[in-house]
């Protein structure tokens, strides 16, 4: 039996204690601190500076937090310069995902422990929202499900699935499933993710093995024909009357299906090409010259109708919004604000292609969740916190594709495994 050395005594402790420590440091990035944008996990993830971290740490990460600095740098700079207040959510933002970046990489040590905080953040999310959300007792099972509650429920889901389950058959159904609930309660983005993933399960195989040249072209024939079939099926009233009047509506407004449904970027492309290298300092002081050049470029896109989407643009209270992660940040700060939810697109694009193995499904899923939230979606609930643990997950699964017999395949770890040995 080898001698217990102080330096042993801790590893042991280590691994014994680390389960627990994942489900707190993942629920705890679920539960606010200020308001929903900055969660209590930010105050754990700052006091492990000085802590050594457990593992190799995968490249992007670093890359990450470079560029968070950068982010904050710029934004910061292109306010003062510019005169403008503080643009206070992408710089709450910036740094909730750099300081949680930094906390869960050195908390993981692999794709199986980042999946343990992501699914406890997700929990603690759910019931954040439902537990502080000013709007949720206002709000109908639809309001609810789209706005607060459907990625932090889809990812506990598919936890439970990929690692419980023994066939990746239940995993399918829950996604099949997870699509039928989005697309019957309004939610077409998140059906149409999920639907993705199954096409890149199938595409994939069952092993959950690394795509190939064929498994590509099956993968771009099958997203194409969704995007056909899905929204032929909506307009015809396959799922509701309410979906499809509001998808109809969509398309009298004339909104463009590679925006997303979205009515905000020809805004936001208007404002970057006014301001590209150092942005606004601040997305509310566009001026009405910017606005101006955005319905021009929203004509050219096929939305003759200001009336359909000048509140969008304009909301109430004269706040301008654009509605997106990327287009806000590099409209706030200039290009160097934009680098970081840049690289973040980057970093999941890479993870969605590449992930392979029994995990796969999820870093697929949360991948493309993310990707479009940060092309679409504005810094809202607790979505900061979300990115940071979902881009620890895909860094992971992207180094572990380049390690021998590992490819996600690993269990998940439930808890120590200190033999008597030990």
């Amino acid at each position: 039996m080898p001698k217990l050395t102080p330096n042993r005594w801790r590893g042991i402790a280590r691994e014994r204690y680390r389960p627990g420590f994942l489900r707190v440091f993942g629920l705890l990035g679920g539960v606010p601190l200020l308001n929903l944008l900055v969660p209590l996990a930010a105050a754990l993830a700052a006091s492990l500076t000085l802590t050594k971290p457990p593992a190799e740490w995968p490249p992007y990460l670093k890359r990450i937090l470079f560029a968070v600095v950068i982010g904050l740098i710029a934004l910061v700079g292109s306010a003062t310069y510019q005169s403008t207040a503080l643009p206070v959510s992408s710089l709450g933002a910036f740094a909730v995902i750099g300081i949680l970046v930094f906390g869960y990489a050195k908390a993981t040590r692999d794709v199986a422990t980042a999946t343990q905080v992501l699914a406890w953040l997700c929990a603690g999310s759910a019931v954040s929202y439902v537990l502080f959300s000013a709007d949720v007792r206002q709000e109908a099972v639809e309001g609810l499900w789209k706005y607060g509650i459907a990625f932090h429920v889809s990812v506990v889901l598919l936890v439970f699935t990929v690692t419980r389950m023994r066939r990746a058959f239940w995993t399918l159904l829950a996604l099949l499933s997870l699509a039928v609930v989005s697309l019957g309660l309004g939610f077409r983005s998140h059906a149409l993710i999920c639907l993705m993933v199954v096409v890149l399960m199938l595409a994939r195989g069952w092993t959950g093995k690394r795509m190939r040249a064929h498994g590509f072209v099956f993968t771009i024939a099958g997203i194409a024909a969704l995007a056909i079939w899905v929204p032929a099926l909506i307009e015809a009233g396959v799922f509701g009357e309410e979906l499809q009047l509001r998808s109809m509506r969509q398309t009298e407004d004339g909104a463009p299906a590679i925006l997303g449904g979205r009515t905000e970027p020809p805004l936001s492309i208007a404002a970057v090409i006014e301001r590209p290298w150092f942005g606004f300092g601040n997305a509310q002081t566009l001026t009405s010259t910017t606005v101006g050049h955005g319905m021009n470029i929203a004509a050219y896109l096929g939305m003759p109708d200001p009336s359909a989407y000048m509140p969008f643009w304009i909301r109430r209270g004269g706040v301008v919004s654009l509605h997106s992660i990327f287009f806000g940040s590099w409209v706030d700060g200039g290009i160097l604000a934009a680098v970081l939810p840049g690289l973040l697109i980057w970093l999941f694009t890479v993870a969605l292609w590449k992930a392979s193995g029994r995990l796969a499904p999820l870093v697929t899923f949360v991948s493309a969740q993310a990707i479009w939230d940060i092309i679409f979606s504005p810094w809202a609930s607790n979505r900061s916190a979300v990115i940071a643990a979902s881009a620890v997950l895909a860094a992971w699964a992207i180094l572990e594709t380049k390690r021998p017999n590992v490819g996600g395949r690993a269990p998940v770890d439930t808890g120590p495994h200190v033999t008597a040995r030990d």
